[in-house]
């Protein structure tokens, strides 16, 4: 857990099972190691042997006993020359929550800073900043747009981004673009 007065969550996986299925939201019991704008992916078993990533969820609204998932297709291991798959979830199905949360980009001003993110966070694979500036700059961008961070995000294959911003550092999740966790930073 990563802890402090504003905000706690956990960077490791949390499996669950979908109970409920209403429209396009599913719902899974509450636990106080997911957040309200966490993702996660959903995994249909086939059977004992086979099963396959079907979808993302994303925790928009959570009651005493219930967390609420809005749905999306999983388009991440598409391939143009095989077929797509039109499976739905279903109650059943599992939900592992926190997905890639333990590879994270940060966003920060300088190499100290760098530094210090990954002397805190010694146990997480830090994608280097460099990296999405050199994407940037192949691409002649000075200004990232929330598209950038997405399509960075799914090209590293990681869950998270840390931006540090005066003296707070935010733990944004890559699919839900939501602010997960706070702490404090100063740089």
């Amino acid at each position: 857990f990563l802890t402090n007065s504003v905000f706690s969550f956990s960077l490791d996986p949390y499996q669950t099972t979908i109970t409920r299925l209403v429209g396009n939201e599913a719902v899974v019991a509450n636990s106080d190691r997911v957040k309200v704008g966490s993702s996660g992916i959903i995994i249909h078993n086939y059977d004992a042997e086979h099963r396959t990533i079907i979808a993302k969820a994303v925790v928009t609204k959570k009651d005493g006993a219930n967390m609420y998932l809005k749905l999306y297709y999983y388009k991440d291991l598409n391939m143009d020359a095989l077929p797509s798959y039109k499976i739905i979830p279903q109650v059943g199905d599992s939900v592992i929550f926190n997905y890639l949360y333990k590879r994270i980009l940060p966003i920060v001003p300088n190499k100290e800073a760098f530094a210090k993110f990954k002397q805190e966070f010694p146990r997480v694979d830090v994608i280097h900043p460099d990296l999405f500036a050199y994407e940037l700059a192949v691409e002649g961008n000075t200004a990232p747009k929330l598209s950038d961070f997405r399509t960075e995000c799914n090209n590293d294959d990681f869950g998270l981004l840390f931006f540090a911003l005066s003296d707070e550092g935010y733990f944004v999740d890559c699919t839900s673009f939501k602010v997960i966790g706070r702490l404090s930073f100063p740089v």
